[in-house]
């Protein structure tokens, strides 16, 4: 494989530069051309993607390498934002096609089109005062086909930042050496429907030629040529290489650009050789984020949760939740091959999509992925999920089929707090003999809680045991109509403790874990929590759950249980 010539990496534009002035002018008209929603705009628009990650839904261990379930759906149209090639993508081209004959064009399926009338060449007089003129991006005029000391085009104009003079008269010469020979004829080594964008040499053609110029070329985000034209390793698709990005082309797919996050994310899969293929779209700006079609699956991005492709099956299925607009959200995860290599799955911001030969892909999330995540995933006694969520025997509830004959069902976490929405907290006065709260939240199950010898404080009541960690006796029984679903089962009860602000456990010595097993529907739990820090906000969360079978075919795996916000106050400082 041959070495393709190697692109000159430049910066950016300084602020205040003539190219970036002009820059910013030509994104702000594509800007207000594009509109909202899922519309397409310049990439520059786009925002550097956060290298802070949250945690994806949660996966099974040890992913395998990703591919695609199905063929998925074409996408829409789109745009793009910015990155300058590797080496190692340099280096992988079957061979630079440099000025190929039109009929060898023509054999290997180059992409040539009609080119468009040349803008107006640069002028050759002589700045005033020896000062030079802004870079102009027009063909130069009266090209010099040999260096001439103090008249070369960049004695008198400006260069774009990160370009040199020893480069810019490489390329006039080109220019003018082109200009001869189309106008004496020699037109061999000339392809046809290429253009030269001084100071870069490197011309680009055809149909690349075509979506660099339809961007905005050199004042576009890509900036100006770095390679000639290559070949791409499959022998007939190419690419041209600039300062933020390449565009490729297959007959198939036609041109477009591949920058920044995509660009990245469609290297680590193995470029057009691997399971994405070919670019089919430009980038397309959604809502909150962007994506890009290729043959094989689509890539979408968000700065909170990165870029990755959704492909087949699991594309589908995620397009019935509405997108990145519905239920699960974005994609927080490459699609992943799981342990036994049949399965694949796709984190999402909101949950997870499960596929196999034999289930077909399906959604999880919410409570009934917690209970399935705990048990193992699709490793479990569980296995695959057959179908989506549905609304369970009560109402509220919600189950799920899986393998096995299973049905995993979410009866509800029961929220007791102050107020109808569960976002306030119970408050509880220390410095007070006994503080009794008792709750039911319609037919969710009875919460009893008392803050006992509430005292560090000498005037609460000396007869008192002083108690320095605030403790909290709780009794709870689960709502009778939960009761009557559960029957005979045995229910096994945990609970532990959590500091509202941040969701962590409180492990705090002497720390809080409750569990009680083998107990009968109609059980009180109780316990007694300890070591409560005063004015500090915390959530007490129960999880109860039960094994029954619901018919020979079908077994039961439900949950139930409550969380109690809530905060102690010293007494005398109670809001």
């Amino acid at each position: 494989m041959a070495n393709a010539t190697q692109s000159v990496v430049s910066p950016r534009p300084k602020r205040g530069s003539p190219l970036k002035s002009l820059i910013v002018a030509s994104l702000a008209v594509g800007m207000i051309a594009s509109g909202g929603g899922a519309a397409t705009a310049q990439p520059t628009t786009s925002p550097t993607p956060s290298t802070s990650t949250p945690a994806p839904a949660p996966e099974p261990a040890a992913p395998g390498s990703s591919t695609s379930t199905t063929t998925p759906p074409s996408a829409s149209s789109s745009t793009t934002q910015a990155t300058a090639p590797s080496s190692s993508e340099l280096e992988r081209s079957a061979a630079p096609s440099e000025a190929p004959s039109p009929s060898a064009q023509a054999e290997s399926s180059t992409p040539t089109t009609t080119p468009p009338e040349s803008a107006p060449s640069t002028t050759s007089a002589a700045p005033a005062a020896g000062k030079k003129i802004p870079y102009t991006g027009k063909p130069t005029e009266n090209p010099n086909e040999t260096l001439v000391p103090g008249k070369m085009r960049s004695d008198r104009e400006e260069l774009p930042e990160g370009w040199t003079k020893e480069q810019a008269d490489k390329a006039e010469m080109k220019e003018a050496r082109l200009q001869k020979e189309a106008r004496t004829g020699l037109q061999a080594r000339v392809a046809p429907g290429c253009q030269l964008y001084w100071p870069s040499e490197f011309e680009v053609c055809g149909a690349i030629r075509d979506k660099y110029n339809s961007l905005g070329a050199q004042f576009s985000f890509l900036l100006l040529p770095t390679t000639p034209e290559l070949i791409n390793p499959d022998g007939f698709g190419r690419r041209s290489h600039f300062q933020n990005g390449p565009i490729y082309w297959s007959a198939a797919t036609g041109a477009h650009p591949v920058v920044n996050v995509f660009h990245q994310k469609w290297g680590e899969k193995g470029w057009e050789g691997g399971f994405l293929g070919y670019p089919k779209t430009d980038e397309v700006v959604l809502n909150g984020g962007r994506l890009q079609d290729f043959t094989g699956a689509t890539i979408y991005w968000s700065p909170l949760t990165g870029a990755h492709p959704v492909g087949g099956a699991i594309r589908d299925k995620w397009a019935q939740t509405g997108w990145e607009g519905g239920t699960l959200g974005y994609p927080t995860t490459d699609e992943n091959v799981l342990p036994g290599g049949q399965g694949r799955m796709n984190g999402f911001q909101r949950g997870v999509i499960y596929w196999s030969p034999n289930t077909g892909a399906w959604v999880v999330q919410g409570r009934i992925l917690d209970i399935w995540a705990e048990a193992g995933y699709e490793t479990s006694i569980y296995g695959y999920p057959t179908g989506d969520q549905t609304a369970g025997s009560l109402p509220g509830s919600a189950k799920q089929a899986f393998q096995n004959k299973y049905t995993i069902s979410d009866y509800g976490l029961k929220k007791f707090a102050d107020d109808p929405q569960g976002n306030g907290e119970y408050v509880y006065a220390n410095g007070l003999k006994e503080k009794e709260y008792t709750d039911s939240v319609a037919d969710n199950g009875i919460l009893w809680t008392n803050v006992i010898y509430p005292g560090d404080l000498p005037a609460a009541d000396p007869s008192l045991p002083d108690r320095t960690d605030h403790p909290m006796d709780w009794k709870y029984n689960i709502a009778a109509s939960v009761q009557s679903v559960i029957g005979n089962a045995a229910v096994d009860c945990r609970a532990n403790r959590y500091f509202r602000a941040t969701g962590q456990k409180d492990n705090t010595p002497p720390g809080y874990n409750y569990d009680d097993r083998n107990k009968p529907a109609n059980y009180s739990f109780h316990s007694r929590t300890t070591g409560h820090q005063l004015g500090t906000s915390y959530i007490l969360q129960m999880r109860c759950t039960w094994t029954r079978d619901v018919s020979p075919q079908v077994r039961e795996r439900g949950e139930t249980g409550f969380e109690l916000r809530y905060k102690i106050y010293d007494f005398n400082q109670q809001p």
